[in-house]
């Protein structure tokens, strides 16, 4: 209200219609995630999308590929703004606001504490962090340690003090003690121009414990999965290479976009 901004609530805003609805109402700010940032700028659609109206574009819930990051630049014309957030803190933790020189960082904190605990993983204190103590609420305070709020999120800083975040701790890929993260690999694939989204999930292995699969969403897959090993081979260390490249129309989402996981995880033991 202060901005005298008006908040756009297309139910229709699929998409295939996104571009229209752009046009449609005018819209100056974007907020997505990366994935379906990733898929706007891949089906094409885009181009005949000529408004210089777009002056914001935010990213949030993952972490942002390089390529896309590039890809979404030039397509607005605009810096694409990469930020980190959860809902137990109202939102934003951190934010990047010179994305040109720190390119895959989302930024230092805004508001909040940052550190990283003993495990690697991102927790946060400050006042708008949820207090475990109303209530009283269980289930907060057993994601509290040392006062420190439990994000789910492993991390890194740079000696600068921003933000980088390496993967949620439930999707780490365990290969024979080896660590990976699905996001790194994942930025590799869709550097691939006939790749429109991808997710790599670890299913299980009776001898490595976990093995990676790719799940990939592209044009003519069986055609490019020789060319998708080759990219992963010159850019990757071999225990990072997945042991198979499943082909799907669409990977499951959640309400927000955010890709189901768990769900790949399941579809990856099952037999072909």
């Amino acid at each position: 209200m202060a901005a005298r901004a008006s908040v756009i609530l297309d139910l229709k805003m699929t998409r295939h219609r996104f571009w229209q609805s752009m046009e449609e109402w005018n819209i100056t700010w974007i907020n997505l995630v990366p994935a379906l940032l990733t898929l706007l700028i891949k089906d094409g659609s885009y181009a005949s999308f000529r408004s210089q109206r777009i002056r914001f574009l935010r990213t949030a819930s993952a972490p942002l590929p390089s390529s896309v990051k590039i890809a979404a630049e030039n397509m607005f014309g605009i810096e694409v703004v990469q930020s980190y957030g959860i809902s137990e803190a109202c939102g934003p933790v951190t934010v990047n606001i010179s994305g040109s020189e720190k390119p895959h960082s989302v930024g230092m904190p805004d508001g909040v504490e940052v550190t990283l605990l003993t495990n690697g993983e991102i927790g946060i204190r400050g006042p708008r962090v949820i207090d475990p103590a109303w209530g009283p609420n269980e289930w907060a305070q057993s994601r509290y340690i040392d006062g420190w709020y439990r994000t789910g999120d492993l991390g890194h800083f740079d000696p600068d003090g921003n933000l980088y975040i390496d993967a949620r701790v439930k999707d780490v890929i365990n290969r024979g003690g080896e660590k990976i993260f699905p996001a790194e690999v994942e930025s590799v694939l869709l550097s691939h121009p006939a790749v429109y989204e991808c997710a790599v999930v670890g299913r299980p292995n009776p001898v490595l414990g976990e093995e990676v699969v790719a799940f990939v969403v592209a044009e003519n897959l069986p055609a490019i999965e020789h060319e998708l090993r080759s990219l992963v081979a010159t850019q990757l260390s071999p225990y990072k290479a997945p042991a198979a490249y499943l082909m799907v129309n669409q990977l499951p989402r959640s309400g927000t976009g955010k890709i189901l996981r768990h769900h790949l995880i399941q579809r990856s033991s099952q037999p072909a």
